[in-house]
């Protein structure tokens, strides 16, 4: 009598049959993923009876004798060895190290920085009603004007005024060594002016 079973595709991919064509089987545990068959003294290799789990669908079948022997709990019988193997094999040894990149390329230069930044109080300019005047603050010789402000004060009290006036041309001289605005007061009042540089060295 011949007893059909089911064959995993992946085990009969697998297993190297060798010149005589014999018949493959084989089950796994999915839980281990551990591969199990029973060999024949005559090289026949052929899946434990009732080894296979009823949720596994066979994905092929081929016809075996089944062993003159077998065991009581349907696994290999006394003239048979059996076989065990994992789908996935070990993990293998890490690489070398791979070689040093070459290295890359210069970055461009980048801007010129700022250093010992500081603030510079210009005159104080008082500007009648109905006049205009420029006010201005000059930085140290070795630095240069990064910016700048202004206050607008009271005739007689150190108290910002809110007398209206109209500002233009606030900002550098040429040289960056200044930093001004002219002021014209269009108030009744007479009001106090004075510019603020913030200065800088640069590239130092």
């Amino acid at each position: 009598m011949r007893a059909r079973v089911g064959l995993t595709a992946g085990v009969l991919a697998g297993l190297c049959l060798g010149a005589t064509g014999m018949a493959v089987a084989s089950t796994q545990d999915t839980a281990t993923g551990v591969i199990t068959a029973c060999v024949r003294e005559d090289g026949m290799v052929r899946i434990p009876q009732g080894a296979l789990p009823e949720s596994t669908a066979p994905q092929s079948v081929a016809t075996i004798r089944p062993t003159a022997t077998p065991t009581s709990e349907g696994g290999c019988g006394a003239r048979e060895q059996e076989i065990t193997w994992n789908q996935s094999g070990p993990v293998g040894p890490a690489g070398p190290q791979g070689d040093t990149g070459a290295q890359g390329s210069q970055g461009d230069r980048g801007a010129p920085g700022l250093s010992e930044v500081q603030t510079v109080m210009g005159p104080e300019v008082s500007i009648a009603p109905g006049r205009g005047d420029h006010a201005l603050a000059a930085c140290p010789s070795d630095k240069i004007a990064i910016g700048g402000r202004y206050t607008l004060l009271e005739e007689k009290l150190d108290l910002y005024s809110d007398a209206e006036v109209r500002i233009w041309n606030a900002g550098n001289d040429t040289s960056n060594r200044y930093w001004s605005l002219s002021v014209r007061n269009v108030s009744d009042e007479v009001v106090r002016v004075r510019a603020w540089a913030t200065c800088a060295k640069v590239g130092q």
